[in-house]
C-alpha cells in the first residue's frame, strides 16, 4: 500500500488528472509526511519554478508567490512552500493568512534551520511581514527574519491588530532579528490595543539575531490583551545584545486582573550575551504589574549567562518553580581589601530576596598584624532589626599569606582559621536582604579576599560582592 501511495503521489506530480485517479487527500499528506485540514484544500508555493499564472492546487501548478497562494486559498486550507526566501511587500500589504488555515514548508526543518524564509522588503511603513487577525492559524518550519531600512514596524509578525484570536501556533519556527538596531525592535509582537490572544502555542521555535547595541530588541512582546491560557514551551533564546539589550519575553502592564491567567513558559532555553557578560534578563514584567496580572506558571526553564534576575518582578514568586538558575549554586569572589579598622565593612550585599549561605571562606592575601583584633562576620539586614553576629570573634594574628579562614553555620563557634570548607555548611544560614560585613575590633594590617557560596530561594534574589 505505501509504494502504491508513492506512485500515484508521482502521478499527481506529473498529472492535473490526479484528482481522477480516485486517491484521496489525506493518502497523499500519509505519503507526503504532511498534515493537513481534511475539510480544506491544499496549495503550494514554489518561488523557483511555481507561477502565479498557474492554479496552485499540485506541486507541478504551484503559484511563485505567497501573495498569491493567500489570494485563491480559502479558510481551512494549507499552503505548503518549497525551499527559498519569500519576499512580502509590506508597502502594499502584509501577509494575512485566513482563518483556521495552516501555513508549512514542504521540507521539515525537523529542529534545524528552516529552507523556508520570510522576509518583508525594505520600504518604510506600518506593516509587518505577516499579521494575523483570525482564529486557527498555524506555521510550521518557517524563518521569519527581519530586514534593515524602515524606521517603524520593525517587527517579524504581527497578531490581534484590529481583532482578539484565538487559537495561534508557531510549531518548528525560526524568528530571526538578523542584527536589525532600531526602536521598537520586535520579533513576535503580541501587542495591539486591548485584545488578547488566547490560546498561543509557541513551540520548539528558535529566536536569533537580538544583538542590537543602541536600540533593545525583543524577541515576544506581550500587551494589555495578555496571553490567556498561552503555551510557550521547548524553545531557545539567544539573547546576543553584549551590552543587555536583548529581551527574550516582555510582560507590559494590563491594567486590569489575570490578562495573562494561566500562561505558562515551561522549559525553554534563555542563553545569554555572545561575549559571556551574564547580563541579559530573560523574562520581564511591567513594574506597576499586581499579583492576580500574571497568575500563570514559570517552570523547568534554564538560564544560562544572563543576568542575578532572570525574572525582574516578585509578582510571580507562587508560579516561578524549578527553574535551573533557582537550583544553581553561585559563587561571589570580593576582591581582597585591607581589614576595616576598628569598625565593619560589608563584603557581600543582598538584595531581591532570600538567600541560602552553603559556604563562606576567606583567604589572606597581605600577612595579618600582630594586633589583637576580635574578628567574625556579621549580617546586617535591610529591614529594621540588629545585626546579627554568623560566628564569634577571632584574634587573627600574624597569619601568612594563604591563610584561610570559615566558618561552620553555628553562630556559637568562632572563625576558623586554617582550614576552608569545601562542601556546604553544617548548618547553612537563610538571609534576606541585607549585608555581610566583617567586623574588626581592633586596627591591624594586612588583606583578605573572600569567597561566598550561596544558592537562591526567590528567583529575584541575588547576591553580590560590595
Amino acid at each position: 500500500m505505501k509504494r502504491l501511495l508513492i506512485v500515484l503521489c508521482c502521478l499527481w506530480v506529473a498529472s492535473p488528472a490526479f484528482a481522477q485517479l480516485g486517491v484521496q487527500k489525506s493518502d497523499y499528506a500519509a505519503a507526503a509526511g504532511v498534515q493537513v485540514n481534511q475539510f480544506g484544500k491544499m496549495y503550494f508555493v514554489d518561488g523557483t519554478n511555481g507561477s502565479d499564472n498557474n492554479g496552485g492546487l499540485t506541486p507541478a501548478s504551484a503559484f511563485a508567490t505567497l501573495a498569491a497562494a493567500r489570494s485563491a486559498s480559502a479558510a481551512g486550507d494549507t499552503v505548503i512552500v518549497a525551499p527559498g526566501t519569500y519576499t512580502v511587500d509590506v508597502g502594499t500589504a502584509s501577509l494575512a493568512p485566513k482563518a483556521n488555515q495552516t501555513w508549512m514548508a514542504g521540507m521539515p526543518a525537523l529542529g534545524g534551520a528552516p529552507t523556508v524564509i520570510i522576509i518583508a522588503d525594505a520600504d518604510d511603513n506600518a506593516n509587518a511581514p505577516v499579521a494575523v487577525d483570525v482564529d486557527g492559524v498555524v506555521f510550521r518550519d518557517l524563518e521569519f527574519r527581519l530586514v534593515a531600512g524602515g524606521t517603524t514596524a520593525l517587527y517579524c509578525m504581527d497578531a490581534g491588530q484590529t481583532s482578539a484570536v484565538r487559537g495561534l501556533t508557531f510549531d518548528g519556527c525560526w524568528f530571526n532579528m538578523n542584527s536589525v538596531d532600531g526602536a521598537g525592535v520586535i520579533a513576535a509582537r503580541f501587542n495591539d490595543g486591548t485584545n488578547a490572544i488566547t490560546g498561543l502555542l509557541m513551540r520548539n521555535c528558535h529566536f536569533i539575531g537580538g544583538d542590537a547595541t543602541t536600540n533593545q530588541s525583543v524577541y515576544i512582546d506581550v500587551g494589555v490583551g495578555g496571553l490567556p491560557d498561552g503555551l510557550i514551551t521547548g524553545n531557545s533564546f539567544a539573547l546576543e545584545s553584549a551590552d543587555g539589550d536583548a529581551l527574550a519575553i516582555r510582560f507590559l502592564d494590563p491594567g486590569a486582573a489575570a490578562k495573562s491567567y494561566a500562561v505558562r513558559i515551561i522549559d525553554n532555553l534563555f542563553i545569554g550575551a555572545s561575549d559571556g557578560g551574564d547580563d541579559a534578563i530573560p523574562i520581564e514584567f511591567a513594574g506597576a504589574m499586581t499579583e492576580d496580572e500574571i497568575v500563570g506558571v514559570i517552570a523547568d526553564n534554564t538560564f544560562a549567562h544572563c543576568g542575578p534576575e532572570p525574572i525582574t518582578l516578585a509578582k510571580m514568586d507562587g508560579g516561578i518553580v524549578n527553574n535551573w538558575d533557582q537550583k544553581t549554586v553561585h559563587n561571589v569572589v570580593r576582591a581582597a581589601a585591607v581589614l576595616p579598622q576598628t569598625t565593619a565593612h560589608a563584603l557581600f550585599t543582598i538584595t531581591g530576596g532570600n538567600v541560602e549561605i552553603l559556604g563562606v571562606a576567606g583567604e589572606v592575601t597581605i600577612v595579618i598584624g600582630a594586633v589583637a583584633n576580635a574578628t567574625k562576620l556579621t549580617y546586617n539586614p535591610t529591614a529594621a532589626g540588629a545585626s546579627t553576629d554568623l560566628c564569634t570573634a577571632n584574634n587573627i594574628i600574624s597569619d601568612a599569606v594563604g591563610t584561610m579562614y570559615s566558618m561552620t553555620g553555628d553562630t556559637t563557634q568562632q572563625l576558623r582559621d586554617g582550614i576552608f570548607l569545601v562542601q556546604e555548611l553544617a548548618q547553612p544560614l537563610i538571609m534576606g536582604p541585607g549585608t555581610i560585613d566583617l567586623d574588626c575590633g581592633g586596627s591591624t594590617t594586612g588583606e583578605v579576599q573572600w569567597h561566598i557560596v550561596y544558592r537562591k530561594l526567590e528567583p529575584a534574589a541575588s547576591l553580590i560582592a560590595s
